[in-house]
């Protein structure tokens, strides 16, 4: 039998006590759920939209990243990123600027070059003023064979789901967290 000294017991007791509650927190508002002041900051959180100004802005990320892949521009397309984590199609997460650069460098060269990128916004939800999700469907064209392991969603087309957490740091909005889903064929 698994002998705990009596301090730790005590530890773990309190940590377990002060963890449960008769009602949840909101994380996003530190407020109990449930109670009108609760109610009432979901509320004012569901009503930020962002400026036209904005959209406008994040909508030109995505335009950057469409003429930024195609023209082969590796620099300019990893340039959306800001110290950013970066999570790709395998798992792969990169946090070196230098490093994404170089991973957008090898598949513009070697793995996809001369390839067209296509994207649309899925959806674009504001959290603040200056932090929001972004969702982009994108395609790319004009490859005969993908790389090796890479499985077309569509004879000559690879489709991918990205969510990107955005943020306006000195009037500028930016990519600071990405993951990307390869779309299966027949989705």
């Amino acid at each position: 039998m698994l002998k705990l000294k009596p301090k730790i017991v005590v530890i773990v007791a309190l940590a377990a006590a002060t963890a449960c509650r008769e009602e949840p927190l909101n994380p996003l508002v530190g407020r109990e759920v449930g109670t009108q002041a609760g109610y009432e900051a979901m509320q004012e959180q569901a009503s930020v939209t962002g400026s036209p100004r904005d959209r406008d802005a994040i909508q030109q990320i995505v335009t950057t990243f469409d003429v930024a892949w195609t023209a082969g521009d590796a620099v300019t397309y990893a340039g959306q990123y800001a110290d950013a984590t970066w999570v790709g199609p395998t798992g792969a997460v990169v946090t070196d600027p230098a490093a994404l650069t170089g991973l957008y460098t090898a598949i513009l060269t070697f793995g996809l070059p001369g390839t067209t990128r296509m994207s649309t916004i899925r959806s674009l939800t504001f959290l603040t003023g200056t932090l929001a999700v972004l969702d982009i469907d994108a395609r790319v064209t004009g490859f005969i064979n993908p790389p090796p392991g890479i499985v077309p969603w569509q004879p000559g087309t690879l489709r991918v789901l990205e969510k990107n957490i955005v943020q306006k740091r000195a009037g500028e909005w930016r990519i600071i967290q990405h993951q990307q889903t390869p779309v299966a064929p027949g989705n």
